[in-house]
């Protein structure tokens, strides 16, 4: 089985599309256990750090209800009516509790920050993402 989990896709900030990472050169951690991305130049035959240009996102390794991959930014419409849940949030990665997140966007009139879960995908849809909908982004 294909391991999910380390999937990851990058936003070209620049050119305000998606990438695969396998279109660069170079994925590397950095001494601080960042993720870096890079380019070979032709002209100094060296790597070339690309990543302050982008925003690289992991793939929690959970699917939505369509069998779509979800990944940070992706925002998601939850219906589950037995438990009664109707909410839009966004997808987090929290770096205190190491999980990730579905943070509630403002225009739902709730404040709640729950863990995304294995159980939560049959009742998840990705309806799109902070990028491509950035009146979204960071719940503004």
């Amino acid at each position: 089985m294909e391991n999910q989990r380390f999937k990851f896709r990058v936003w070209d900030i620049e050119d305000c599309a998606y990438f695969d990472p396998r279109d660069f050169d170079a994925l590397w951690l950095n001494e601080n256990a960042e993720l870096r991305v890079g380019f070979y130049s032709d002209a100094t035959q060296m790597i070339e750090d690309y990543t302050d240009n982008v925003i690289i996102e992991q793939c929690t390794g959970l699917k939505d209800k369509n069998g779509n991959l979800i990944y940070e930014g992706d925002i998601i419409h939850e219906v589950d009516k037995e438990a009664d849940i109707d909410d839009v949030s966004q997808i987090v990665w929290n770096q205190g509790t190491c999980h990730f997140m579905k943070l509630d966007l403002p225009e739902t009139g709730l404040d709640r920050y729950c863990i995304l879960c294995e159980d939560d995908s049959p009742y998840i849809e990705i309806i799109g993402n902070i990028h491509e909908q950035p009146e979204q982004k960071d719940g503004k």
